[in-house]
């Protein structure tokens, strides 16, 4: 064969080599993100969304963007994350796994503001679970539902709780709990999977601690409040009664108002305080920070007929 003609055919095998890991290489690199070690987990999270969902060159497109590494197979290695970012005016909600070398979304939400979206993870016993929850409507009503991944193909739900009135979820030590309509749960797994349960805890108090606990009790049909476990003293007051004694904080710590009474209504108690003394910080228990030192007030009132003013002492300890 010619040198000219069998140069023509390793040239053109070459040029048809080169086309073909070309075409490879795009297909490997879509869904693929680079692995920079300078990059922060958050950031690391971000360049894989934006690549996988073609957003663009740069993940900056991709607002409020926060992310959550895991472990949702109890492997050890936390290689999935969940990220909640806004792209175009969209709220987004997703989830990745990056056990492969290219990255797989487990899930994905978007909402254009008619419901907020939410996620958390927990660990209970040996298994591993994701939560997903939306509020929506007036009535800001809850929709949770619990997944579980086993490695293979997209998250499993296993569990939802549907229109919880004014629901909310709290994720603590690894417990799911959830208040609305004035009642507050627990989402227990037991052998039977997950299950709602009624909440009858009260907050305990630890001798030294800065939780101080301001908790109110029915007893024998009668009302009374009681501070880090010792009942507070009232005397009368014209139509009111007003605390002997002041209660006493130190600048830097907190009260946790447990008003998780048995038989009674949490509307029946309304908690308030002079403005600006107080921030209250919501929780599953709301939690009063003070906002200086000195002599404060706070007013109680129990079935809207008997009002309570418990003095306060903040000290600056």
């Amino acid at each position: 064969m010619p040198i000219t003609i069998r140069a023509a055919y390793i040239g053109g095998a070459f040029t048809l080599l080169a086309v073909i890991l070309a075409w490879l290489l795009g297909a490997r690199s879509k869904h693929t993100c680079p692995v920079d070690t300078q990059l922060s987990s958050n950031e690391k999270a971000q360049r894989i969304v934006a690549d996988y969902f073609d957003l663009g060159e740069s993940p900056d497109v991709l607002h409020d963007f926060n992310a959550v590494w895991c472990d949702l197979l109890s492997s050890g290695q936390e290689k999935e994350f969940y990220a909640t970012y806004n792209y175009g005016y969209t709220d987004y909600l997703t989830v990745f796994t990056t056990r492969s070398e290219m990255p797989e979304n487990l899930f994905h939400r978007h909402s254009k503001g008619g419901y907020a979206l939410h996620a958390a993870h927990v660990a209970i016993n040996d298994g591993r679970y994701f939560l997903y929850s939306t509020k929506v409507g007036s009535g800001g009503y809850l929709d949770l539902y619990v997944f579980q991944y086993d490695g293979v193909g997209k998250l499993e739900m296993i569990h939802k709780e549907e229109s919880l009135f004014q629901g909310r979820v709290w994720v603590i030590d690894d417990r799911i709990f959830l208040d609305g309509g004035n009642h507050r749960y627990e989402l227990a797994l037991n052998s039977d999977g997950f299950g709602l349960i009624p909440y009858n805890e009260r907050v305990a108090y630890i001798e030294g601690s800065a939780n101080h606990v301001l908790a109110y009790h029915i007893e024998d049909s009668n009302f009374y409040i009681s501070y880090d476990g010792i009942p507070i003293q009232f005397r009368k007051d014209e139509d009111h009664y007003v605390s002997k004694e002041p209660i006493v904080l130190a600048v830097d710590e907190q009260i946790i108002e447990d008003d998780n009474i048995i038989g009674a209504d949490p509307q029946q108690i309304r908690l308030l305080s002079t403005a600006g003394e107080f921030e209250c910080k919501p929780g599953f228990f709301s939690t009063l920070v003070p906002r200086g030192v000195g002599p404060k007030q706070l007013s109680l009132s129990f079935n809207y007929e008997t009002w309570y003013r418990i003095k306060v002492l903040v000290k600056d300890m």
